[in-house]
């Protein structure tokens, strides 16, 4: 009976019905694109590191996401790789650069150099050429989406980044990150145009046998090498989002989109409900009218 009674309600007042359902309309709308955009910005933050194809990541000490500019020492890779859970273990250079436009200006870029010859840790989709353009010494990748700010360079063209020649020698499909353009070269350019040292590198990729036990192998490298952290794959991602998130300013944006989005539906429902009780006045129009 309640809900016979709901219905007529709903039917009767068909103004204030309208205006509530264009409020929830609203609100669904305007929070489910906050919502998208937040969660593809997301995917973005943690690409690089799910991607990977490495089960841990050894990063600097209190280091917890891939922003960050410290480094190692790479003798921890010939150590780490000795170990008995280990399949492999790859130093990546992870850097900022400037690229130079065709006009004299510059585009920031993030620079991620990855081992020669297995390239782990590499662009994992392409629309034109593959991983093996990274094998030669000045080869690198950007994605093709990132084209015109880069200002459309095509296969084949010498490039400047940090007054270092790269040349464009395959465009990616997807291979991107948050931030600025990702530009993948070989670690030994990269060292190059970051200036980073041949004795170090950023972070090292591991990837464990199968079977072996993440946890105790966690362990086992913090205690080899008291002076960096390893983490999972699974929770440098989430750090890393969280470190964007409370850094940048984007968990705050985004929060108060989304309640902005919630008011202006409220607001919508309010103004039609006020609407219709207005025009039921002017009318005499009795509420329970419909129900006599």
């Amino acid at each position: 009976m309640r809900r016979y009674a709901a219905v007529r309600m709903l039917l009767h007042e068909r103004f204030t019905t309208a205006g509530a359902i264009l409020g929830v309309v609203a609100i669904v709308f305007l929070v489910g694109q906050q919502l998208a955009i937040m969660f593809g910005l997301f995917t973005l933050m943690s690409a690089v590191v799910d991607n990977s194809g490495a089960d841990i990541w050894v990063v600097s000490k209190n280091v917890e996401n891939t922003a960050s500019v410290s480094s190692l020492p790479s003798r921890y890779v010939d150590r780490l790789a000795g170990m008995p859970q280990i399949e492999w273990a790859e130093p990546v250079i992870y850097s900022g650069g400037q690229l130079r436009l065709p006009n004299g200006t510059f585009q920031p870029v993030q620079v991620l150099g990855v081992t020669r010859p297995e390239l782990h840790g590499g662009p994992w989709r392409f629309a034109s050429g593959g991983n093996d353009v990274l094998l030669e010494y000045d080869g690198a990748t950007v994605d093709k989406f990132d084209l015109e700010d880069l200002g459309n360079p095509e296969l084949g063209r010498i490039v400047e980044v940090n007054s270092r020649r790269i040349r464009i020698a395959g465009h990616t499909e997807g291979s991107r990150a948050f931030g600025a353009p990702l530009l993948f070269t070989n670690a030994t350019k990269a060292r190059e145009v970051t200036g980073l040292p041949a004795g170090r590198c950023s972070n090292i990729l591991i990837r464990l046998k199968p079977g072996a036990n993440v946890r105790q192998a966690l362990a086992d490298i913090e205690a080899l090498l008291p002076k960096a952290s390893a983490l999972t794959s699974q929770e440098l991602a989430r750090n890393t989002i969280l470190y964007n998130l409370t850094s940048t300013g984007i968990g705050s944006s985004f929060g108060l989109s989304t309640l902005v989005g919630i008011l202006v539906g409220v607001v919508i429902i309010l103004c039609f409900a006020g609407s219709a009780l207005a025009l039921r006045r002017a009318l005499k129009i009795e509420p329970a009218s419909a129900f006599r």
